[in-house]
Order: C-alpha cells, then structure tokens, then sequence
C-alpha cells in the first residue's frame, strides 16, 4: 500500500509544512519551512496494519494543530518542481 500526505501551515510569520508517506510497513516523514531543505525521519513498524494507524495519527495530530491538506494538482515528471494548490476544509 502506498499513501502520500501534505499538510501545510501558514499563520503569521509561520509557513511550515509536514509530509507524510506510507508504504507498506514504512511511514516516511518529512518537515519544515517552506522553501528550506526539509528534516526526514522513517519509522519501520511491525506490520501494514500498524503502519496506517502511525500514518493516521500523525496526520490527525497536525491537522489538530492547524495544518492543512495541500492536493498536488497535476502529476510530476521527473526534475519538474511540484505544484501544490491549497485546500482549505
């Protein structure tokens, strides 16, 4: 199972994001400040199942803290900068 999340926060003088990626039994997160080299951490769990309810969490927790989903708008080829368009809910 592959899953791909971003959420972004923008309040003030802050402009962060979070993103978090799940495949199979591994969750791959990345964070920081728009536009800066991002900080990454990957979490292997015992199994698939574990993994989703990490992935949820996570994204649960920084939607609590204000973060907003970010939706890529169109697929990305190779060296091509992604493009994002905000989602407000």
């Amino acid at each position: 199972m592959y899953e791909k999340i971003r959420l972004e926060y923008k309040k003030g003088k802050s402009d962060k994001f979070y993103e978090i990626i799940l495949e199979g039994k591994v969750v791959k997160m990345n964070w920081g400040r728009i536009g800066q080299d991002p900080t990454s951490r990957e979490k292997v769990l015992s199994n698939a199942s574990a993994a989703i309810s990490f992935f949820t969490k996570k994204a649960n927790e920084k939607k609590k803290k204000g973060y907003v989903k970010v939706e890529i708008t169109e697929e990305v080829k190779k060296d091509e900068p992604v493009r994002f368009m905000r989602i407000r809910k």
